[in-house]
């Protein structure tokens, strides 16, 4: 209850009671119906706003670009009442084509062309010229588990050594013990004219991580003569540092086309901290990292053992050893091209489709379940 409490002669304090429900003004009037993308707020649900300011509330303010928004705050001006209907990526809104599967202007290919600054669809201006559409690459390493740790073979993966034990060819020398697994680590995006590679231990120049040759940078890009770095890349032991070869990537100081980087987790140049995870800059850095994951060495460390004949690594001056462990490559097939046993990892052209929860399976524990 309101009071006036008195401190002294001639000053006074008024206690406001505000604990009772404020009144808010609901829509009012026939609203206006607007269809359109937003940066959040529920999809495919109609949605009636009686002010931008409570549209900005649920679906988020306007970036000046989407049309949406644009429409919903010209109508409020002079309205208050308007149904919002967020849309996500359903294409042209008809049925998937009965042979491909497939919806029209639904998602996106990876490496496509994009719509440039001149609002056109276009080649890729941080690229030279002539070169191809850009891919899917994964992006690994062989490892084997640490000591005490089952990480892999608690996955059901085995080792290479096991895998090859009664053979004997010059890379490949059956041992005992501890193996090593190709591990996918990442999977990275390149943008068209944008062809990344692996700087390997028979490229010129040696440093800490392994052999530093300029990417190409001309329009053929692709050609054996002119692409450098490899699909299987030199890796450093005792840092566990790559190079990463942005072949067709025009170099700048603020967006290179050479990477030094470690699948440590615990390193400074962690691969995830360095490369651009930024949907929106990946014509412009050349490159996109989609996805990674991550492995404490606790539970797994680098190693060729195995896969590597012992002692054919490079020696480095700081007394750092570089095998060919690291690997970043496509699928099988061509690009955005793909089979029942072969995925395609280059295509995206799909609606959007609701979450769902996924079956749980209990387990035993304790004598029940």
């Amino acid at each position: 209850m309101a009071e006036i409490v008195f401190r002294s002669a001639g000053v006074s304090t008024r206690e406001i009671d505000v604990s009772g429900r404020r009144s808010t003004s609901g829509p009012v009037g026939i609203p206006a119906g607007v269809i359109g993308t937003a940066e959040r707020g529920p999809a495919f649900v109609p949605v009636t706003v009686a002010s931008y300011r409570d549209f900005a509330n649920t679906f988020g303010n306007t970036d000046g670009e989407r049309f949406g928004p644009i429409a919903v705050n010209e109508w409020l001006r002079n309205a208050q009442a308007l149904t919002y209907v967020r849309v996500l990526g359903v294409g042209d809104g008809k049925k998937k084509n009965t042979t491909s599967g497939k919806v029209t202007n639904a998602g996106f290919i990876v490496g496509q062309k994009l719509p440039q600054n001149n609002g056109n669809v276009g080649k890729n201006i941080y690229a030279v010229d002539g070169g191809d559409l850009g891919r899917t690459h994964v992006l690994g390493v062989y490892m084997s588990e640490s000591a005490g740790s089952t990480i892999f073979s608690d996955a059901g993966l085995s080792q290479i050594n096991d895998a090859v034990k009664n053979r004997s060819t010059v890379n490949l020398l059956p041992l005992s013990g501890t193996g090593c697994i190709p591990i996918v680590r990442g999977m990275i995006f390149a943008p068209s004219g944008v062809i990344p590679m692996l700087s390997g231990t028979d490229s010129a120049g040696s440093s800490s991580a392994a052999g530093n040759s300029a990417p190409s940078n001309t329009t053929a890009a692709r050609s054996s003569t002119t692409l450098q770095g490899h699909i299987t890349g030199a890796l450093n032991l005792s840092n566990q540092e790559f190079v990463i070869l942005l072949n067709g990537h025009k170099d700048t100081s603020e967006n290179p086309n050479v990477f030094t980087c470690s699948f440590d987790l615990r390193s400074s140049n962690y691969f995830v901290d360095i490369l651009n995870t930024d949907p929106l800059l990946a014509e412009k850095k050349g490159h996109l990292l989609y996805s990674s994951y991550d492995i404490h060495p606790s539970l797994a460390v680098v190693t060729g053992v195995g896969l590597v004949y012992p002692g054919s690594g490079t020696e480095l001056p700081d007394g750092g050893t570089l095998e060919p462990i690291a690997f970043l490559t496509t699928g099988s097939t061509t690009r955005n091209n793909g089979s029942a046993t072969q995925p395609d990892y280059e295509n995206f052209e799909t609606r959007f489709a609701a979450a769902v929860s996924p079956y749980v399976i209990s387990q035993g524990f304790g004598g029940s379940k």
